[in-house]
């Protein structure tokens, strides 16, 4: 079994198929380009889609979805509010993910989500190529090995 892991930041959403044994299966980035409210929802299912589509494809199994947040979400109603992405106050991701998909989601704050992002990190550290942004242009290098 694996885990859909989603990481929604104020600038882009990465997301991952994560095995039982921490190997990340497939990877994706998006920009948010400007996003907000509904519309970042539509991406976040899109990636999700984009991650069971992929599963299929190499017939990994998925267990379950997990989204990380930038911000909080009320326990109870599984409401995100996140002060980085506009109309982001009270937003049901939640409902919506439950909507557009079949499988068990997850809904939780980045704490408890903590071990996905370990993984997420110990994997990214591992790739054989770095990508590297800053003074208003992209420099790529590459590891020699």
């Amino acid at each position: 079994m694996a885990v859909i892991a989603l990481d929604l930041g104020g600038t882009k959403i990465a997301s991952a198929i994560i095995d039982n044994d921490g190997n990340i299966r497939y990877k994706h980035k998006n920009l948010l380009s400007g996003r907000k409210g509904h519309d970042v929802g539509k991406l976040i299912i899109e990636n999700i889609n984009r991650q069971l589509e992929k599963a299929a494809y190499l017939k990994i199994p998925i267990e379950a979805i997990g989204l990380c947040v930038p911000g909080s979400v009320n326990p109870d109603t599984k409401r995100v509010w996140a002060p980085n992405i506009p109309e982001w106050e009270n937003y049901p991701i939640a409902e919506e993910i439950k909507q557009h998909i079949s499988n068990r989601s997850i809904c939780r704050q980045r704490p408890q989500l903590r071990h996905l992002r370990r993984t997420l990190a110990r994997r990214r550290a591992r790739l054989q190529k770095l990508h590297l942004r800053g003074g208003g242009h992209r420099n790529r290098c590459r590891n020699s090995d």
